[in-house]
């Protein structure tokens, strides 16, 4: 654990976010003897993230903003979830019609709107939860969490996402999981375990899951057909009782 009290306490604005900023700021601080690996690096980490670990409101604070409808800022833009309309088709065929999106899904790529509509209308309106992950009220990917009516089965959920790929590699993903995540344990209380099974050849939707605070819990081999292939596939989970990462 970082020792706060060793740094000199340094104010930086709330949301401060550019990059260039950031870098003559550290060799700055670096020069008058600050450590920038230690708190400094912390506090800078909770400026440009406010629900970072090291930030005042992800605990609760006076700055808190852990309400789900706020959201989270992502370099000036705001990520959010809410539930997927049919008015927002269009936003939705982005990512539905990319073959690069749909290679590691269980569906083909989207041909047809009226099919986008349809699929909207039959599944995603009646699912329990089923969300538009947006970029500044915008829709660019969705998620979903299962429910299990199975009373067997009613402590667990799987959770399944997909983003447009114009966002990958943009930490988005991952904070939507944890969004999303958060509450659906909040509002479920007898939900204790969010699973993912992720193909094992989707390396970067493993990080994803990794960098949300899921375990990796191990390879189950030859486990569906998908596509024409028989594939492994790894299993993640999330409990309700874990530390947030």
């Amino acid at each position: 654990m970082a020792d706060s009290d060793s740094q000199p306490n340094v104010e930086l604005p709330q949301g401060w976010c550019c990059l260039k900023e950031l870098h003559i700021l550290m060799f700055l601080k670096g020069r008058n003897g600050l450590d920038p690996s230690r708190s400094y690096h912390h506090r800078l980490i909770a400026c440009i993230n406010p629900r970072s670990p090291h930030s005042r409101s992800s605990h609760g604070g006076a700055d808190a903003t852990n309400h789900p409808d706020l959201g989270w800022r992502w370099w000036g833009s705001e990520i959010s979830l809410r539930p997927l309309q049919l008015s927002d088709v269009d936003d939705f065929m982005v990512w539905a019609t990319d073959p690069d999106v749909a290679r590691f899904c269980r569906w083909e790529p989207y041909t047809s709107r009226d099919d986008a509509l349809a699929y909207i209308a039959g599944t995603v309106l009646p699912h329990p939860y089923y969300q538009a992950i947006c970029l500044d009220g915008r829709p660019i990917g969705a998620l979903s969490i299962t429910r299990n009516e199975d009373p067997m089965e009613a402590c667990r959920g799987e959770l399944s996402y997909a983003l447009g790929s114009g966002y990958w590699g943009k930490g988005i993903a991952t904070e939507a999981v944890r969004m999303a995540v958060a509450e659906v344990f909040r509002e479920r209380p007898e939900l204790e375990r969010v699973e993912a099974i992720v193909y094992a050849e989707n390396k970067a939707s493993q990080r994803v899951l990794e960098k949300a605070g899921f375990t990796r819990e191990g390879v189950l081999r030859k486990y569906l057909v998908t596509k024409g292939r028989t594939r492994d596939a790894v299993m993640f989970s999330r409990l309700s009782t874990d530390e947030d990462s």
